[in-house]
């Protein structure tokens, strides 16, 4: 699944709100781990996802596209 925000949607809280719905419910099923990816040069997203608790691993997404 793929979610963005259109520019002028930004810095509106919209991700950090769903955010917290997805961990909740996520929790609720007794997920243990969330994963996303995130741009590199992306740092408003990055700083977002760190603000809710996640942190870089350090892992790279490989695409092939069809």
């Amino acid at each position: 699944m793929t979610i963005f925000w259109m520019p002028d949607a930004r810095g509106q809280g919209i991700g950090a709100a769903a955010l917290e719905f997805v961990t909740g419910e996520a929790r609720k099923l007794g997920v243990k781990a969330l994963h996303l990816g995130v741009m590199r040069e992306n740092d408003r997203a990055r700083d977002l996802y760190r603000r809710h608790g996640f942190t870089p691993v350090g892992y790279d997404i490989m695409n092939k596209w069809l």
